[in-house]
């Protein structure tokens, strides 16, 4: 063999040396897997086997507190804690715990550290230990109930309480409770775990629960929040379970040894092996999605060493040791394994690397590896080699490019990238996109796993997690110069404003002066146009800093921003004048509103009357929603006769009479004060004729009388009176007449209509008895309106003038007693009016016989 090809075979035996074949694909070829350094750790005096250690995954943090259910020697005046250590094993916080018992911790999506007590109360931290929120996690009316067993995933925390009786809460940016109902067991559980609701069918939390009934029968109960179902599989108790990250498959382990593989739903079981080991493993965890991963700590194995036991599809199995005891945690490609000593990576070895790097590997992209590593050698055959490969190429390029992607070594990164970028210069067409973007994505991968940083993501968890959540942790971590950097490079502005935000914010707690703080914050966050200032400046008023809000807000650009803030911090006059400023009406209620629900009357008028835009758009608002206010505004600024017109307003608005009373006295009081007596004495007699209308209603039971006039309410008395009550309703109607002074004219008019429309006919005639202003022929008229002919006839006799009378009868349609009446008084113009009129023969005849008398 030739110097080249024997340094290309060495390098395909350094790359694939500690790969472990496990069985094979679909296509028959060979599944390998392999474990890669990833971290020596950097952490001292932790003891990881008397703690509860949980891992984030996404190469997320590391929080470690004393587990209360394993006895260790304590020095004097201990207090427990909550440590928080990046993957490197480096210290971010750490923060005293003395909320209760912890049953379980675990991280959310967001890399918040949600902590379950056996008080069932849930706390939340953020990474630097700040107290986010609390909550109780069961909402049953009986308050004695403890957490037994709890389980915190992506997006909520189940638990299940000493009465077996399940909660959840799905949602903990919501955190309300949820009960699944009560377990029908007697025993403690054994284990349980929850699957994500983005991963079932009906988008719900599922939560799997192993029982066992005694020593050999045991079951997995499956608990929704509509139904609780135990799956009756009568098989030996199951002392671990793991979900896979795709909510796919279930790994179990039971008390007889073995481990089992299955789907969630328990419809078909794939993989069984006996491990021959009576303990439990202290964790379980899946390799992506395509092997289970079983650890028994050294505490258990009772050695030095920690036993990690790996069980491929197929059944076939690989182990390996490390020293002192660890954790496992699941990632979508693989499972990081954390030591005392070490970090590490296990996962499937990726198709793109095995068909490169495999021994003797003859597909496409190893052919293309090969070439260019001759033509790095300067060998004459690398273009024929190139050649050979022929349709082929495009892809070879593409799974080069992907096996960087794949690959922590920055060497072989580039070697990759390097044969990818040989092989393209070949291709016909081939989309460059495809190279830059993964040029972009190894340099932000490579400076994040850097150990000063440690976050140790492969390409497929950071194309997961997206450069967007990669941004927020890392600003969460407070790498403001490495997000932002990172922001600057993949072109994202959003970015950029978010992490300055959070810089300035971060700034803000630090204990500078408030001017200097000031300077550097303006000047950086100058640098993006329109960057808001309210999130700095409220995060510099919750830490006290009252003094620096203010000048922080003095540069916000919206000020519907810094409007609510300032009024936050009571610094109204300002927020009025920022509000008037900008323009916009509904910001200047909103200040106003709030400064008349947090200022006394007195104050808040003073600021009306020296705001001339506050108060106009105040009274505007006050004339629909607080009329009360309003009165009272004008009576205070000496507008006493529009607090009047107001009070007379909302006089007819109500219905309560003693508010109807007030109102007018107010409207009173007010015209009285403007020297406007005639409108005083009008609300004087309106106050009257209130007080008679409310004993009218009491008198006749009728709720008719308010807010009618004085000639209706007359009216309306004698209808309701008469003719069964006629001298009541005449006496009140009297009293009335007399008490407002109604002209007798008008007083006859709505007296005589009032006995009409009661159909007191002879309460009629008696009235028409007495002398009438208005004369009687009214009285007729009315009568006959009502067709009351016999009444009217009676009446026909207090008339005196013949024109009416004749004008009466021709109402009545008695032509004999009209031309007669005409004839009598010798008027040829009543006689032809009446022929004009007639429809009788033998009437028109005898009114041409009486002109013709005339003539």
């Amino acid at each position: 063999e030739s110097p080249d090809s024997l340094g290309q075979h060495f390098l395909a035996m350094s790359v694939s040396a500690d790969w472990v074949e496990l069985g094979s694909d679909n296509t028959g070829e060979p599944t390998y897997y392999r474990k890669v350094h990833i971290y020596d750790m950097d952490w001292h005096n932790v003891d990881l086997e008397s703690c509860i250690v949980v891992a984030a995954p996404f190469g997320g943090p590391i929080a470690i507190t004393r587990d209360s259910q394993k006895l260790v020697a304590l020095d004097d005046g201990f207090k427990p804690d909550i440590k928080i250590y990046n993957a490197t094993g480096t210290r971010i916080s750490a923060f005293p715990w003395d909320e209760g018992t912890i049953v379980e911790m675990g991280w959310s999506s967001s890399e918040e550290l949600v902590i379950v007590c056996s008080d069932a109360t849930v706390v939340m931290c953020n990474l630097m230990g700040q107290h986010i929120k609390s909550f109780i996690m069961d909402a049953s009316t009986d308050p004695g109930q403890k957490i037994v067993m709890a389980k915190v995933f992506s997006t909520g925390v189940a638990a299940v309480t000493d009465r077996y009786e399940v909660w959840c809460v799905p949602d903990l940016d919501d955190p309300t409770p949820e009960s699944f109902g009560k377990l029908d067991i007697t025993d403690r559980p054994l284990c349980m775990e929850v699957i994500a609701p983005e991963f079932t069918k009906d988008e719900q939390v599922e939560v799997l629960i192993s029982a066992a009934f005694d020593e050999d029968d045991g079951t997995i109960i499956v608990a929704t929040p509509t139904d609780i179902v135990d799956q009756e599989m009568h098989a030996s108790p199951f002392t671990t379970m793991a979900v896979s990250p795709d909510g796919l498959f279930l790994a179990t382990f039971d008390k007889e040894g073995n481990i089992k593989v299955s789907y969630t739903n328990f419809s078909r079981q794939f993989t069984s092996l006996a491990t021959g080991s009576e303990a439990p493993p202290s964790t379980m965890a899946w390799v992506g999605k395509d092997a289970v991963v079983a650890l028994w700590s050294s505490q258990v194995t009772r050695k030095p060493e920690s036993l990690v036991l790996c069980v491929a599809p197929s059944n076939e199995f690989d182990n390996f040791t490390f020293e002192g005891p660890g954790t496992l945690v699941t990632e979508v490609d693989g499972v990081r394994i954390i030591s005392l000593e070490e970090t590490t990576f296990l996962q499937k070895v990726p198709a793109s690397i095995v068909d490169i790097f495999k021994i003797g590997s003859t597909k496409p992209a190893a052919q293309l590896f090969d070439a260019w590593q001759d033509y790095e050698n300067k060998s004459a055959s690398s273009v024929k080699n190139v050649r050979r490969i022929g349709e082929h190429l495009s892809n070879a390029v593409e799974w080069c490019i992907d096996a960087a992607g794949q690959e922590f070594d920055l060497d072989l990164q580039k070697k990759c990238l390097s044969a990818a970028s040989y092989g393209k210069c070949f291709c016909d067409y081939f989309e460059a996109d495809k190279f830059v973007d993964m040029c972009k994505a190894l340099r932000i991968l490579n400076a994040i796993r850097d150990p000063k940083v440690g976050l140790p993501l492969t390409f497929p968890q950071y194309e997961a997690l997206t450069p967007d959540v990669l941004v927020d942790r890392l600003i969460n971590r407070h790498l403001h110069l490495l997000a932002y950097r990172i922001c600057e490079y993949v072109d994202v502005q959003k970015g950029i404003e978010k992490v300055l935000v959070h810089w300035a914010c971060a700034k803000v707690r630090s204990s500078a002066d408030d001017a200097h703080i000031t300077q550097i914050v303006v000047k950086k966050l100058s640098q993006c146009p329109g960057i808001s200032f309210a999130t700095v400046a409220n995060t510099a008023f919750h830490v006290g800093k009252r003094g620096l809000a203010v000048m922080l807000l003095d540069y916000e650009p919206k000020a519907a921003d810094q409007v609510p803030l300032l009024l936050k911090m009571q610094e109204d006059q300002m927020a009025l004048e920022k509000a008037i400023s900008s323009g916009d009406t509904d910001l200047v209620y909103v200040v106003v509103l709030s400064m008349q629900q947090n200022k006394s009357r007195k104050e808040f008028f003073q600021i009306l009357f020296n705001n001339q835009q506050a108060r106009d758009l105040c009274l505007a608002y006050q004339a629909e929603q607080d009329p009360e206010f309003l009165m009272e505004y004008y009576s205070v600024s000496g507008a006493n006769h529009l607090a009047a017109h107001l009070a007379i307003k909302q006089y007819f608005m109500t219905r309560d009479m003693d508010e109807k009373t007030k109102l007018l006295q107010r409207a009173k009081e007010g015209f009285a004060a403007k020297s406007r007596q005639g409108d005083a004495k009008a609300m004087d007699d309106q106050i009257a004729l209130l007080k008679q209308q409310i004993n009218l209603e009491k008198m006749t039971g009728s709720p008719e009388f308010l807010g009618l006039s004085i000639n209706d309410t007359v009216f309306k008395a004698i209808v309701k009176l008469a003719p069964e009550r006629r001298s009541e309703a005449l006496k009140v109607a009297g009293n009335l007449e007399k008490t407002f002074g109604i002209p007798k004219k008008r007083f006859t008019w709505v007296k005589m209509r009032a006995l009409c429309a009661a159909g007191d006919w002879e309460g009629l005639e008696k009235y028409a008895k007495d002398k009438s202003p208005i004369g009687y022929k009214p009285f007729v008229e009315e009568a006959l309106k009502y067709r009351k002919e016999e009444t009217a006839t009676k009446l026909m006799a207090k008339v005196n003038d013949p024109t009416e009378r004749v004008q009466l009868w021709i109402q009545m349609k008695k032509w004999s007693e009209a031309i007669n009446e005409a004839f009598g008084n010798k008027d040829p113009e009543l006689l032809e009016d009446i022929y004009n009129k007639c429809t009788h023969t033998g009437y028109k005849q005898q009114c041409m016989d009486c002109l013709k008398q005339f003539q």
